[in-house]
């Protein structure tokens, strides 16, 4: 499919971007701000005896009644997540980028203080391989909790596997804190400069697709990962035959890392058998781990899927960027 640019119809991108439909409830409820108490310490075993806390306000969701962040006496947002969300539409409106087929997906987080929108362009789809589409997707995301600002930023979509695949940089369209205003046109530009950093990021994904790598590297990068120590400290063990990659795993303290467990049984067992021997197979392997092996943990309920996807993503970035065997393919 073509990446050149869509129609200039501002009618047709209009209607398009209205068809996306309203903002569901999830991201336009309303907050407001309630005292804070808290309990001295010197009151503890004489019962509950709440003191209230003059320079702090908890910020409350309008509907469902639950703290999202403890926030300044002076915080006065009335912005909702939807808010945010509306200026990188009226970005795409306003972009040169083929929005036919335009898609988004609206989750959210931490009972409602971590918003995603993620917008997939299906007109801009490069081939990386035969029968092996990419196509451009600009993930949106805003917070309550003050994890971030309002930060838009681009990846790809991998269709064979539907792995959501990162850039090796962050690419921030724009970053919009809630209490100040937007630059438009300075973050229609940075919109624009999103497909061509899309472009320069498939050249990159189709040259490790002839990239050879050694297994054992391979092994490394997934240790690297995966955080496992163990693995880390024995790569040298690996390199110079004295350990088996078998052999690792089967230490108790690789066994359990559920993370290596399942890069290495992937890339094993589904990307090296269907790509090869290369860096692209270790790629997807990467991020088929951060797209589809996260599960919110049952003591964590304020986790979703969408919330650890993103933070699995930033783990893969850093990987992209540190470790020796993606840099030396980037030399």
């Amino acid at each position: 499919m073509s990446v050149l640019s869509f129609t200039s119809n501002t009618a047709k991108r209009k209607k398009i971007i209205e068809d996306l439909g309203p903002m569901p409830s999830s991201v336009t409820f309303p907050t407001y701000t309630t005292d804070l108490y808290y309990q001295p310490e010197s009151s503890w075993q004489f019962g509950d005896k709440y003191t209230k806390y003059d320079k702090r306000r908890v910020l409350m969701h309008g509907e469902e009644h639950v703290p999202l962040a403890v926030v300044s006496k002076t915080y006065n947002n009335t912005k909702t997540h939807a808010d945010q969300f509306h200026p990188l539409e009226e970005m795409i409106l306003a972009s040169d980028l083929n929005i036919e087929g335009l898609e988004r997906t609206i989750e959210t987080s931490h009972d409602g203080a971590r918003a995603y929108a993620r917008y997939k362009f299906p007109a801009h789809t490069i081939e990386i391989d035969k029968d092996d589409p990419v196509s451009l997707e600009v993930l949106g995301r805003n917070s309550f909790d003050f994890s971030w600002p309002s930060v838009f930023q681009g990846g790809g979509w991998r269709m064979v596997c539907t792995n959501l695949l990162v850039f090796g940089t962050v690419i921030a369209i724009a970053k919009r804190r809630h209490t100040k205003n937007l630059d438009i046109q300075g973050a229609i530009k940075e919109l624009g400069n999103c497909l061509d950093h899309f472009l320069v990021e498939t050249e990159k994904w189709k040259e490790w697709k002839d990239f050879p790598i050694h297994t054992n590297e391979a092994f490394g990068v997934f240790a690297e990962l995966s955080r496992n120590q163990y693995a880390q400290d024995h790569l040298k063990d690996l390199n110079s035959n004295q350990l088996s990659i078998l052999q690792i795993l089967n230490e108790s303290a690789v066994s359990k890392n559920k993370t290596l467990t399942y890069l290495w049984e992937k890339y094993t067992r589904t990307y090296r058998p269907a790509i090869g021997n290369n860096l692209w197979a270790v790629f997807n392997t990467l991020t088929d781990w951060s797209t589809h092996n996260q599960e919110p943990k049952r003591d964590k309920t304020n986790q979703t899927v969408a919330s650890m996807q993103v933070a699995a993503s930033e783990r893969v970035r850093k990987v992209l960027n540190m470790n020796e065997t993606f840099r030396r393919a980037a030399a």
